[in-house]
């Protein structure tokens, strides 16, 4: 945005420099052609004892005109370049948080897997059944947690190439959405409350990716909230539109957030990296979200007020 406006600005002023030469150039044609005893410029293209004249005033403005384009056309090639690296760097930074986060969030479920594994390998669980099973479990729900992250990544990689096929069917959207609900609830850590409102029990869509997508959302709603987890979810629809809403009283969205939240990769505002490390997550899932309902020929949108509430609804067409 910053990048714009300095080239629109500089488009600007350059655009001014032009005009004032053109004018300045009109006013010293003129002064020149009455101070040659000539009405109009016309009249003195006609005699051809001032053609000599003529011929050298237009080569010459020609020549500053000419060179004048030219820096034009150069600072804007600089400003060009200047936006590209800019950009380049955005990204750069962006892709080292990525890489930091994406690590963080793999080499916690693997720990849990080799510890987990080597317990139940040294045979030491064999007389207590009970903790066993307790171990059984988690490999198995951390490994499952592995493989939902890098499926993730292998979705969006398909969507943005146009190799994923979307399977739209009738889906019953009240036991979808109970299903996430009754997921979360049972794993959360802290105190928990999700209410679910339907005003519409049913949408045309690929059920694994809507439930993904929707999945994805409350997901972050439990990792940026308070010491108290508030969730609503509701539903409902008009001629043209199925909508669902996530609405959450976590820690908000700051508004210079609103617009990149979704992109790939982004995950929060830099001065706020540090802080949001901690919550995991490498960016991925509101952009997976995007790419899913963007698929389906719908749209997401945010609304939030920082510290204090998030709402996202997706639209999807009937």
């Amino acid at each position: 945005m910053k990048a714009n406006r300095t080239k629109m600005l500089g488009t600007m002023a350059l655009v001014a420099v032009l005009c004032m030469q053109l004018f300045w150039i009109y006013n010293s044609f003129q002064m020149s052609v009455h101070q040659m005893g000539y009405d109009n410029p016309w009249s003195l293209a006609a005699d051809v004892r001032a053609h000599a004249f003529f011929s050298a005033l237009y080569q010459s403005r020609i020549t500053l005109l000419t060179s004048l384009l030219t820096m034009v056309v150069i600072i804007l090639s600089l400003i060009d370049q200047i936006n590209y690296i800019d950009e380049q760097e955005r990204v750069r930074l962006l892709r080292e948080d990525f890489s930091y986060a994406m690590v963080h969030d793999m080499k916690s479920p693997l720990t849990s897997i080799i510890m987990g594994t080597k317990y139940l390998h040294n045979g030491v669980l064999e007389k207590k059944p009970e903790i066993k099973e307790k171990y059984f479990c988690i490999v198995e729900d951390e490994a499952q947690h592995l493989l939902a992250l890098i499926n993730r990544l292998l979705t969006i990689s398909k969507l943005e190439h146009g190799k994923l096929s979307i399977q739209k069917a009738e889906i019953d959207l009240e036991a979808m959405i109970e299903d996430v609900v009754d997921k979360y609830k049972a794993k959360s850590a802290k105190p928990i409350h999700i209410t679910t409102l339907f005003g519409a029990t049913s949408v045309l869509a690929d059920e694994e990716y809507l439930k993904e997508a929707i999945s994805n959302i409350v997901d972050n709603a439990t990792k940026y909230s308070k010491e108290e987890i508030n969730i609503q979810i509701s539903t409902s629809e008009n001629d043209r539109n199925v909508y669902i809403k996530i609405y959450d009283e976590g820690i908000g969205i700051a508004r210079s957030e609103m617009k990149t939240i979704f992109n790939r990769f982004e995950r929060a505002a830099e001065h706020e990296r540090d802080a949001r490390k901690t919550r995991g997550g490498f960016g991925i899932g509101l952009n997976y979200v995007l790419q899913v309902i963007n698929a389906h020929g719908g749209k997401v949108s945010v609304k939030s007020e920082k510290g204090k509430w998030s709402e996202f609804t997706i639209s999807l067409p009937k």
